[in-house]
């Protein structure tokens, strides 16, 4: 597994796809979570089914790195995840991203996702704040963020 410094304590698993990275599982330990815009120089494009869900079926497998930001962290899974920060990058989410991330309080992304799947915070209690940076319009953005 290749490790590099970055904002946060965070190990990827990703494919590499024609469009860009798709994350596969992600996990932290730390309480706020910086997605990379890019893995390798390649933009993250997806985040996959259950890839930050501290339950449920995980997609594994293909490519691994992790991210060295705090030393000390302790063993990574997602428990104490209290803020995720989507770079603008992210066209695409699977369903149930979040599944129980019970801690999760806040998430910030932006509106150039065109693919929303289902149940994307399920049983994420304590999400409060989404904040939403708009570089499109808000009328396709809104709207599947509010079905949810």
């Amino acid at each position: 597994m290749k490790t590099v410094r970055g904002s946060c304590n965070l190990r990827i698993s990703y494919e590499r796809k024609a469009d860009g990275i798709t994350v596969k599982r992600a996990v932290s330990s730390d309480e706020e979570v910086y997605v990379p815009d890019k893995v390798e120089g390649i933009p993250v494009v997806r985040i996959d089914d259950y890839a930050f869900s501290s339950e449920g079926p995980v997609s594994s497998g293909g490519e691994e790195i992790c991210f060295l930001g705090k030393p000390g962290a302790g063993e990574p899974d997602n428990a104490g995840i209290k803020s995720i920060f989507i770079p603008e990058t992210v066209r695409a989410f699977g369903s149930y991203v979040f599944y129980n991330c019970l801690a999760l309080r806040e998430i910030e992304l932006y509106d150039t996702f065109d693919s929303w799947g289902g149940s994307v915070f399920m049983n994420c209690l304590d999400l409060h704040d989404i904040r939403l940076n708009m570089t499109e319009g808000p009328e396709k953005t809104l709207v599947r963020i509010a079905l949810e």
